[in-house]
């Protein structure tokens, strides 16, 4: 798999938009398995979220795995825009 494009290091943005505060997150990761624990380390902080939507996509040897959960928004509403 030729070069792709990927995030230097550790970031989090928030955003408010009609009184919801939306808080995003993204690291850097060498495996599924760093990403699941990223992601439930951030759900862990925010666990008082009405919603925390997660998306990755990441390289292990030459397959490249990505996933979205929209963690009960509609289908497709929010985790697939994130990822």
């Amino acid at each position: 798999m030729e070069g792709y494009k990927t995030i230097r290091g550790f970031g989090k943005v928030e955003k408010l938009y009609v009184d919801s505060l939306f808080i995003g997150y993204a690291i850097p990761v060498n495996s599924e398995k760093e990403a699941k624990e990223f992601i439930k380390k951030v759900k862990e902080a925010h666990a008082d979220a009405t919603h925390n939507v997660s998306a990755y996509r990441v390289r292990e040897g030459n397959t490249l795995l990505s996933y979205y959960d929209d963690d009960g928004e509609p289908r497709g509403s929010a985790g697939k825009p994130v990822f």
